[in-house]
């Protein structure tokens, strides 16, 4: 009898590489304290800080005295690069708007923003109304209720560095650069939500087959 032999081969495919985006949580840069503001300002007020490697801006935010969830004025929010362009769209908060953030309150942008390596200035104007946070405000001559509590800088692993504050007795919204001798957490003004322009690489899925 002949028999017959039945050989199986198993073939390799080549590895098949998805790449998987992975969602990190967007970084505040500047986290401000649940606290009380202690200056009523009436013009704008700038936190400066330089980007070092690309980033993705998706939301801005105001600081939100007593956190009240609500802004009794109305405040002006941008970021402006240091030869005046502004790069973000202008955010409006007043009333109950956006989602707390331990002191300040955001607001998504309709799309997120990409800053390059630079100096920039996140500018806040309509103070008057609501309350900041100053470190060189004490009592009296109109500083108070609160306490002054400086935030906490966030740099995203070093993709931005803090530069320091500006401000201006003038409303209007634009680039602030940094004033002489102020230190880089002088304010409780504004921040902003980012993430790493960078995109980054998921798990490799490898499938094998045998025929």
């Amino acid at each position: 009898m002949l028999k017959l032999r039945r050989s199986v081969l198993v073939g390799v495919v080549p590895f098949v590489l998805a790449v998987m985006p992975i969602q990190a949580s967007s970084i505040v840069a500047y986290s401000d304290p649940a606290d009380l503001g202690n200056q009523l300002w009436s013009g704008a007020l700038a936190e400066d800080f330089n980007v070092t490697s690309a980033i993705s801006v998706t939301a801005l935010g105001v600081f939100n005295s007593g956190q009240t969830g609500s802004i009794n004025g109305t405040l002006t929010v941008a970021i402006f690069a240091s030869n005046g362009t502004q790069e973000t769209p202008t955010l409006t908060f007043h009333g109950v708007v956006g989602a707390l953030i331990a002191g300040d309150l955001f607001q998504n942008l309709g799309s997120a923003v990409t800053l390059l390596p630079g100096s920039y200035s996140i500018t806040i104007s309509g103070w008057g109304n609501d309350r900041n946070g100053n470190a060189n405000c004490v009592s009296g001559g109109g500083c108070g209720p609160g306490p002054y509590t400086p935030p906490t800088l966030n740099t995203g692993g070093g993709a931005l560095s803090f530069t320091g504050v500006g401000f201006s007795a003038s409303p209007a919204l634009q680039y602030l650069g940094p004033a002489a001798s102020f230190p880089n957490n002088e304010f409780n003004a504004g921040s902003f939500e980012f993430n790493s322009a960078t995109p980054e690489p998921g798990p490799a899925i490898c499938v094998a087959m045998g025929l």
